[in-house]
């Protein structure tokens, strides 16, 4: 059950990916605005979709078995949730750019305006909100309910963090641990 919703998984996600890539940028004006609501939209209805289809015909349990919550209740989590993850990758910058291992060069503001920069935020904010929507249904929703359901809690949580660092194309075993660990 579990690979095959993996496989759906994987599908949708990249078929949205395709499409998202295939526009044409040349005929776009907030290209990046676009292709991250169009993804946020297309991946979290094609997610929730095949986990709904999977609950209910691979399973054979009602949606409510995957414990995530209601949306309404929870938007002030959601939102903590991403605070911290963009204050944990601003920490992480700033600690590089200090050692030295990163440079900040040039200015995309002079290079290439305001409304350039303004749609890559305002589009990436889009695309990584849809990226953590649809993962967070996947691997907390239903990987690790349904292995919770069948093994000790401590072993669903590493099963869990192992499958998600395999799909992200954990290589390398330091990637790797760091991954499950998160």
């Amino acid at each position: 059950r579990l690979l095959m919703y993996l496989f759906l998984f994987m599908l949708v996600l990249g078929i949205a990916q395709h499409a998202l890539v295939s526009l044409d940028e040349r005929e776009l004006p907030l290209l990046e605005t676009i292709g991250g609501v169009f993804y946020l939209v297309a991946g979290s209805v094609g997610i929730i979709g095949i986990t709904a289809l999977s609950r209910r015909f691979l399973d054979r349990r009602p949606w409510q078995g995957i414990a995530l919550p209601h949306i309404g209740k929870s938007i002030p989590q959601i939102l903590l949730g991403w605070l911290v993850g963009c204050a944990l990758i601003a920490l992480i910058f700033a600690i590089e750019y200090v050692l030295g291992w990163v440079r900040i060069e040039g200015n995309e503001v002079v290079t290439s305006g305001w409304g350039f920069v303004l749609d890559g935020v305002v589009g990436g904010i889009f695309l990584r909100f849809a990226v953590g929507v649809t993962e967070e249904i996947v691997f907390r929703g239903y990987v690790f309910q349904n292995l919770g359901e069948q093994y000790p809690i401590w072993l669903a949580t590493l099963i869990t963090g192992l499958l998600f660092a395999i799909v992200h194309g954990a290589l390398g075993v330091g990637y790797l641990i760091g991954v499950v660990l998160i």
